[in-house]
């Protein structure tokens, strides 16, 4: 574990999925933002359960943070535009489109899709696990 400014980073080899990673840490952690990144994923998951084929040599990661948002799925549209934004920021040529509601594509291929998951503390989310 190491710290990137205010985020806990924690690079790991294999997870079932970095969403389950998150959700494990936060459930023992007050105000820490977290992102957790793997190498694989044996039991990734999409939107409504979906199974996710995580294949070696891809980039898996999420992002956990303290959040009292009460609508999880504009959160995936903020997290789209923020992925693709990203890309044209850093290469403003690249064919990156957005195909509603949790999907980049780059040249009409899935490049990556998002998914949002809260930790509930109560009945309210305390916790957004934010899965890329």
């Amino acid at each position: 574990m190491e710290y990137i400014g205010e985020w806990m980073l924690h690079d790991m080899d294999e997870v079932t999925s970095t969403n389950d990673e998150v959700l494990k840490l936060t459930q023992n952690i007050i105000g820490e933002k977290v992102i957790i990144s793997a190498r694989n994923q044996t039991n990734g998951r999409g939107r409504r359960g979906r199974d996710w084929i995580s294949l070696e040599g891809n980039l898996f990661f999420s992002l956990g943070f303290e959040c009292d948002f009460k609508d999880l799925g504009a959160m995936v549209f903020i997290s789209s535009l923020g992925i693709w934004r990203t890309i044209q920021d850093l290469n403003p040529l690249l064919d990156v489109q957005l195909k509603w509601p949790n999907d980049v594509l780059y040249e009409g291929r899935k490049l990556c899709g998002i998914l949002c998951e809260a930790v509930n503390v109560g009945n309210r989310p305390k916790y957004i696990a934010v899965g890329v």
